[in-house]
């Protein structure tokens, strides 16, 4: 879903809400979608992205694993909530959110099953150029998927 602009005051609540309205139609509709009722759930956000991930997740007992990739925003304790499995990438040369925002979030994820957190070499907030944009392609492999080479960019796919 897009990240669209909005006026400061607005943002962090109507983003959240665009995700539980995500949520809402996916599930009011999974079976069209996926062919089953009650499908598993995996979430994975960007930057404010991961924010609202990681605030939303516990409120849907069908998110059992999110992906939480350079996290942003104000580290709520909704994310403490959290039963499933967490996983969280940033890059540590990340200037925009810190290498602490990662840290932080991995913290607050005191009721997750399994929680991992990865900090990526010569990498900045955006995932700049060939070999971090081949880690980023691989980090859904890792969370959802078990992939154990994360964060080796081998076998990722050129992002840009």
């Amino acid at each position: 879903m897009p990240n669209i602009e909005r006026p400061r005051d607005e943002y962090k609540h109507e983003l959240l809400n665009d995700l539980r309205a995500v949520m809402d139609y996916s599930l009011l509709f999974a079976e069209e979608i996926t062919g089953v009722p009650d499908p598993e759930i995996y979430l994975m956000g960007f930057s404010a992205g991961g924010y609202a991930v990681a605030s939303v997740a516990a409120e849907y007992p069908q998110v059992t694993k999110i992906l939480l990739m350079a996290p942003s925003g104000p580290h709520g304790d909704s994310l403490s909530k959290f039963k499933g499995e967490v996983y969280i990438a940033i890059g540590n040369q990340d200037t925009a959110v810190g290498t602490d925002s990662g840290g932080k979030y991995y913290e607050l994820a005191t009721s997750a099953r399994t929680r991992q957190l990865v900090l990526i070499n010569n990498c900045d907030h955006q995932f700049t150029g060939t070999v971090n944009g081949q880690i980023m392609a691989k980090a859904p492999l890792w969370a959802f998927a078990g992939d154990k080479t994360f964060p080796s960019p081998d076998g990722g796919i050129v992002l840009y």
